[in-house]
């Protein structure tokens, strides 16, 4: 079981569909059910979750061989969010 986060964005969704199209195992990752459904059609299985939860996230990484994880611009940064607010609006 690969497990991906990010599932619903730029380099998530990607790596999640060339995996599927070669027959692996994936949970995807991501906190909007209905943005999962394309890869949950394609043979993924859906998680709904966030990386801010440590529960939900170690229920997602259960039975899991490898991890696609996505990390905030800044992992000095104590609170994602705002490295990820920080990040949208520099110039």
């Amino acid at each position: 079981m690969i497990v991906i986060t990010g599932t619903t964005g730029n380099t998530g969704r990607p790596a999640a569909e060339a995996l599927l199209a070669a027959d692996a195992k994936v949970r995807a990752i991501g906190r909007d059910a209905k943005k999962l459904e394309p890869l949950a059609a394609k043979g993924a299985e859906a998680f709904v979750g966030n990386v801010e939860d440590a529960d939900s996230m170690t229920r997602a990484l259960e039975g899991a061989t490898v991890a696609y994880l996505m990390f905030p611009a800044d992992i000095s940064q104590p609170d994602m969010r705002l490295t990820r607010n920080a990040s949208l609006t520099r110039t």
